[in-house]
């Protein structure tokens, strides 16, 4: 998360001044597992059409190895990248998937 600034400056100023504008909930990458046959699951045509529909999603889960206070309980999203990373025999499907948040985010 982050707040930009905009310059104030004027011409009876002697040092540039700023101001800071509204809170930006900023980006995340996440790694997903993803079976495309899987029903009930996130599957390969409901990620890719949500990510080309280009609107919020609600987004929420536990993320696993990361302290309770760093729980994502509920933000809206904007899928911006959809990668399917590299599978090899042993391994399993993954996703690769950028999202822009919109909103306030809310953690546990």
């Amino acid at each position: 998360m982050s707040y930009g600034t905009v310059e104030t400056t004027d011409m009876s100023s002697t040092i540039r001044t700023f101001a800071g504008t509204i809170q930006d909930s900023g980006t995340a990458e996440l790694t997903v597992n993803w079976d495309p046959d899987a029903a009930g699951s996130i599957n390969h045509p409901t990620l890719l059409s949500t990510f080309k529909a280009g609107v919020a999603v609600a987004l929420a889960g536990d993320v696993p190895g990361v302290t309770t206070s760093d729980v994502i309980t509920s933000a809206a999203a904007i899928l911006t990248s959809f990668r399917v990373l590299g599978v090899t025999v042993d391994s399993i499907w993954q996703v690769s998937v950028g999202v822009k948040f919109s909103g306030d985010v809310t953690f546990a």
